[in-house]
C-alpha cells in the first residue's frame, strides 16, 4: 500500500508529474495528490482553455477543495446521480471519480485512493469526451488511468475492495 511518506518522496524527486495538493483556508483535514495535467485545468492554466472551459474547471477545484477541507462528500449509488463521487466498474480496480455535474459540460476527474482520506486524482475530462459507460472511449479512459497509475507506482495497487464509503473517505454518504 502507498503511504502519504511514499507520495511525498515521489512529490520531491525532480520533475515530479505528481504534486501535493495545497489550497489557502481551512487546516487540511484530507489529503490529495494531484497530476500536472490535473493542476493545469484547476488552477485554468491548460493551453487553448476558453474562458467558459476556465470557469467550469474552477467550479472542479472546488469540489477539490471541499474535499480536502473535510466537508461532507457525496456518493454515488444509483445511475444518474449528481453525487460528488463515484467508484467506477469494477470497483476492485478501486478507480473513482470526482464528478462536477452542474453546469454542463460535466467534468470528471479520475483517481484512486492511497488509503482513507488521501486521494489521488490522476485523469480530467469533459464528460462529453467519454462516451456511454462501456465505450471504446470510456474504456480507452481506464486503460490509460491504469497506465500512468503504473508509471507513477510500479507494483503498488490502490486501495479497493471496500463497498462501504467511509471505508474511504470520512464524512461521506451516499446521495441516493
Amino acid at each position: 500500500m502507498l503511504t502519504i511518506a511514499d507520495l511525498d518522496r515521489i512529490c520531491e524527486s525532480a520533475n515530479s508529474p505528481l504534486h501535493k495538493a495545497v489550497f489557502p483556508g481551512l487546516r487540511p483535514r484530507r489529503t490529495l495528490y494531484i497530476s500536472d495535467k490535473v493542476r493545469q485545468f484547476i488552477t485554468a492554466s491548460a493551453p487553448g482553455m476558453d474562458l467558459k472551459t476556465r470557469g467550469r474547471w474552477l467550479s472542479a477545484r472546488a469540489l477539490l477543495e471541499a474535499f480536502v477541507d473535510g466537508k461532507w462528500i457525496t456518493i454515488k449509488s444509483k445511475p444518474k446521480s449528481r453525487a460528488e463521487m463515484a467508484i467506477l466498474c469494477p470497483p476492485e480496480d478501486g478507480i473513482w471519480e470526482f464528478r462536477d455535474i452542474k453546469p454542463r459540460p460535466s467534468l470528471r476527474i479520475l483517481g484512486s485512493f492511497a488509503e482513507k482520506d488521501v486521494f489521488i486524482a490522476l485523469s480530467p475530462y469533459e464528460r462529453s469526451e467519454l462516451g456511454a459507460k462501456g465505450s471504446a472511449e470510456w474504456t480507452n479512459a481506464l486503460r490509460d488511468y491504469k497506465d500512468q497509475w503504473t508509471k507513477l507506482f510500479g507494483r503498488h495497487q490502490p486501495m479497493s475492495g471496500w463497498s462501504d464509503p467511509h471505508a474511504y473517505i470520512s464524512l461521506s454518504r451516499y446521495l441516493d
